[in-house]
């Protein structure tokens, strides 16, 4: 209970500091001290969602997904950070195989996307070959991203529309193509065809 000592110790007795304290132990992957403090926190403010999202997060650094899942809540409907909840839950879902919840909750953010949903819904609309949508989410990460740290996947949005500006395109590395590697001699499954047939035309644009 050493990391659960420290917090009063530091005058850090509120729900924010405990959040504080324990958000960078998890960072640094000593989830174990990070969980004392968060379940110290859970006895003093129980029920409290950021709680729970820093405890499933700890959970998902574990590979612990269905015990994540078991320890997240919803939080506030008005508090604007809400959409880290879900984004968690896609991230979750994923890896457990249950495509078509994380899909659905991604499909609840299409009217007002929000990015931490859309980076979690990536990978999801890519297996199921929904390459369009993907796409579409990446509109909203476009925006998120700050000036000058764009990786290209999400800002070629942009650069269509004109909303970004290549620059020092003369110091540009020359074009050396991009391979799609799998396993030889076996049959390419449909999915992996049909996303190489994608990035074929996608790229040649």
């Amino acid at each position: 209970a050493a990391a659960l000592a420290r917090v009063p110790e530091r005058g850090q007795d509120t729900l924010e500091a405990h959040l504080a304290w324990a958000q960078p132990l998890r960072r640094d992957r000593r989830n174990g001290e990070a969980r004392q403090v968060l379940d110290g926190a859970e006895q003093r403010w129980p029920g409290d969602p950021w709680v729970a999202y820093e405890t499933a997060s700890c959970h998902f650094a574990d590979r612990a997904f269905d015990r994540a899942l078991d320890a997240l809540r919803d939080p506030s409907p008005e508090d604007p950070g809400g959409a880290e909840v879900p984004a968690l839950r896609i991230r979750l879902l994923r890896p457990l195989g249950r495509m078509d919840e994380a899909a659905a909750i991604a499909d609840g953010f299409r009217a007002s996307p929000h990015p931490a949903v859309s980076r979690a819904a990536l990978p999801v609309w890519m297996d199921q070959g929904r390459f369009d949508e993907a796409l579409g989410h990446a509109h909203a990460l476009v925006d998120a991203v700050p000036e000058g740290a764009a990786p290209p996947y999400e800002a070629c949005v942009a650069l269509a529309s004109g909303a970004l500006v290549s620059l020092l395109d003369e110091a540009r590395r020359p074009n050396e193509g991009a391979w799609a590697v799998h396993p030889h001699p076996r049959p390419v499954p449909p999915k992996v065809r049909a996303m190489i047939d994608w990035l074929h035309d996608s790229l040649a644009q």
